[in-house]
């Protein structure tokens, strides 16, 4: 588990940064996001809420708040924008902006003041899982507890709770000797998957991917991979088939289903049929604890490994790129994105990597903002920002400047040009205005980065019918030339 330290902001958005560093002291343990904001649990110091445009920050603790204790495990926001806010030893917080109400032992049905994980399902129920005293249900009225006790969850230690589209809840969860396998609840029944009753072939679970059809692929600690499709498991396994080695720490699969799977023993591909191994006896794999797989679009795969530093493979040949041959600032890689514009970033053990293909351009402490050399993710959002999660902050950077607000509209850019967007917020009918005098398109992106329009234009003024969106943050991308520009709208 990477733990990422919030850091106190100093800001200079008015200036739009390059960096931004978030710099005050301890780990993160859980992150919400309602609207302009981000809600910030911390291991010891309580709660923060960020706003992400501009910067500013409200603390809560036991202090100054109602906060029954200042360990925060968990945070989960419900329809009416009511924190829950799940704490180690102080039960939950219930904060509406104004009022704190707490839930714990002495006062509710809550049998634990312990609270690992909260989710919230379709009817604004709340879904509580405890340190010992199982799973929990709030109506906001009535708790029901489901425990070894009384039901079919087969450890009290729930940790992580997930829901998903049909309203089942998929339930991690440990007794006292260690895992349990996964459990799922439709909220009559109960069903374990684990190694004694499932194809399941390890309680420990590393890694799990969806394939184009549905179909999980799971990867365990020492039992290889397992797939489920609902009803029916296969195992993958040392013995039974291609896979190099059992211990598996990355699954990724590409736009033809082929699955490539990162093991401390080398790289494994499966094709459905057949199985190719590649390590370092008998390919140019660097090292064969595979931490990381991307594939890119035009279907060649980048690899980081632990020890060898990064690998692209373009199903023939492979390329090692290390600190001694390239800018990799340290064979350890982490974590790899790729940019709107093509531009691989590595996160690595001594700093930040940037290579477009011919060139490297290398990110440390000593020549720019980042407040560690020891970057373990890197998560690039549809404004090219950034996201670096370090052994001592986070830091957001952009080479032309932060993207913060939408007020920051199309001022990312040296040059001349003029570019008015409006009205914003937008109803039915969006204007951009230029003087590019030549032809230029736009895309519109959605706050996960998706596209959701596009359009090409060589007029001053362009008219678009954004009637389709959804209410929400939108980013508009206009490129000509060589030159992209960026900004935010509101839909109503």
């Amino acid at each position: 588990m990477v733990l990422i330290v919030l850091l106190s902001a100093f800001y200079g958005f008015n200036q739009n940064p390059q960096w931004v560093n978030y710099t005050n002291g301890d780990h993160i343990t859980a992150i919400a996001e309602e609207g302009d904001y981000l809600w910030i649990g911390t291991c010891d110091d309580g709660l923060v809420k960020i706003h992400k445009f501009n910067g500013s920050t409200t603390f809560y603790n036991k202090a100054n708040s109602g906060l029954p204790n200042n360990r925060v495990r968990s945070i989960a926001i419900d329809q009416f924008g009511n924190k829950w806010i799940g704490t180690w030893c102080g039960g939950i917080a219930k904060f509406d902006g104004t009022n704190w109400t707490v839930y714990n032992p002495s006062n509710s049905g809550l049998p634990d003041s312990g609270v690992n994980s909260i989710a919230i399902d379709q009817y604004n129920n709340k879904w509580i899982g405890t340190g010992y005293g199982g799973l929990v249900k709030f109506d906001g009225s009535n708790w029901t507890i489901y425990n070894t006790s009384n039901s079919g969850i087969p450890g009290n230690n729930v940790f992580n709770i997930a829901i998903d589209q049909f309203d089942n809840k998929w339930i991690a969860a440990r007794d006292i000797y260690g895992g349990v396998g996964l459990i799922k609840f439709d909220g009559t029944t109960w069903a374990t998957h684990n190694t004694s009753n499932s194809g399941l072939p390890h309680n420990s679970v590393t890694t799990i991917t969806i394939d184009q059809y549905g179909i999980l692929w799971i990867g365990t600690s020492g039992g290889g991979v397992a797939t489920f499709d609902g009803t029916n498991w296969t195992d993958y396994n040392t013995s039974n088939s291609g896979l190099i080695n059992d211990w598996i720490l990355s699954i990724t699969i590409d736009q033809n289903n082929n699955k490539w799977i990162g093991t401390v023993g080398g790289l494994s591909f499966f094709d459905g049929s057949n199985w190719t191994i590649s390590n370092t006896s008998n390919s140019d794999l660097p090292d064969n604890s595979v931490s990381t797989i991307l594939v890119d679009q035009s279907e060649k795969k980048w690899i980081g490994t632990i020890n060898g530093g990064l690998v692209k493979f373009d199903g023939t040949n492979w390329t090692v790129y290390n600190a001694i041959n390239s800018g990799l600032t340290s064979d350890y890689v982490n974590s790899i994105a790729f940019d709107q514009f093509g531009n691989l970033w590595i996160a690595s053990t001594g700093g930040l990597s940037k290579f477009n293909g011919t060139d490297w351009t290398i990110f440390n402490t000593s020549n720019s903002g980042l407040p560690d050399n020891r970057t373990y993710s890197i998560f690039i959002d549809s404004n090219d920002n950034k996201w670096i999660g370090t052994e001592s902050g986070l830091a957001v950077f952009n080479e032309n400047g932060v993207i913060i607000s939408v007020e920051d509209a199309f001022t990312q850019s040296s040059n001349s040009h003029n570019i008015h967007m409006y009205p914003n917020p937008v109803g039915d009918e969006l204007f951009v205005e230029t003087d590019f005098n030549r032809q230029y398109k736009i895309k519109i992106l959605d706050p996960v980065g998706k596209v959701v329009a596009e359009y090409s234009s060589d007029e001053a003024l362009l008219q678009m019918n954004v009637s389709m969106l959804s209410r929400g943050f939108y980013v508009l991308v206009i490129r000509v030339g060589s030159e992209v520009r960026t900004a935010k709208f509101v839909k109503q």
